[in-house]
């Protein structure tokens, strides 16, 4: 398992509805110091648009069942553990922020 494998094996398993096996393969990723930090980052809280179908609110719900897992949360407490804030709230969705409008000046 790389770096990167982590969120997409964790989602697929959820997806799948497998998430024992979820669970075991976030576990093992938090023993793996080459894997860790993708695991810290799938146990932080996100801010994310809200879900416009009822597999995306599964899935989040799925997800969130998982972070709050007290297997996971016990093994995460070894190496770190999860930010009081959402790691990416100040971020905009959207693309890039709108540029600011130019006040009108008159002409003399």
């Amino acid at each position: 398992m790389t770096l990167s494998d982590v969120d997409s094996i964790v989602s697929l398993d959820l997806c799948l509805g497998k998430e024992d096996v979820a669970r075991g393969i976030l576990i093992k990723a938090l023993a793996a110091e080459e894997t860790r930090t993708a695991a810290i980052g799938e146990l932080q809280m996100q801010a994310t648009p809200p879900c416009k179908s009822s597999y995306c609110a599964d899935m989040r719900q799925r997800l969130t069942k998982l972070q709050a897992d007290p297997q996971v949360l016990s093994e995460l407490r070894k190496y770190g553990r999860v930010l009081s804030f959402r790691v990416n709230e100040a971020a905009q969705f959207g693309g890039r922020p709108k540029e600011p409008q130019k006040a009108a000046v008159p002409v003399a």
